[in-house]
C-alpha cells in the first residue's frame, strides 16, 4: 500500500456521488491480528479515527455495501484521478 497521506474528515465529507469509488481488499500480517482485535492494517492505516464520517457519506456506503464490506472494514483511503476515491479495505473477522 506504500505511504497514505492524511485524510481528513472534511475530505470524506466532500466526496460526491459523481465520484468513482474503487475498492482494493488488501491482506493483513497478522503481527496483531486475532479474532477480538485488529490487525496492524487497521492501527496503521489512515482512516483509524474516521470510520464514522465514512458511515455518514452515502456514496462510500453504498461503495461498501455493493462488495459486502462496511467503514469498520475501510484500512486506508486515497484519492486517484479524475477524483476517484480508493477505499482499501480488509474484511475482519470480528463479523
Amino acid at each position: 500500500m506504500g505511504h497514505m497521506r492524511r485524510v481528513y474528515q472534511a475530505d470524506i465529507a466532500g466526496i460526491e456521488s459523481w465520484q468513482q469509488v474503487v475498492l482494493i481488499p488488501v491482506c493483513d500480517d497478522q503481527t496483531m491480528a486475532s479474532r477480538t482485535s485488529y490487525g496492524s492494517l487497521f492501527v496503521e492505516g489512515n482512516v483509524g479515527r474516521l470510520r464514522m464520517p465514512i458511515a455518514r457519506n452515502s456514496t462510500l456506503m453504498s461503495a461498501l455495501r455493493d462488495k459486502d464490506y462496511d467503514q469498520y472494514d475501510v484500512v486506508s483511503l486515497g484519492f486517484g484521478a479524475n477524483d476517484a476515491v480508493l477505499l482499501y479495505v480488509h474484511q475482519r473477522d470480528m463479523r
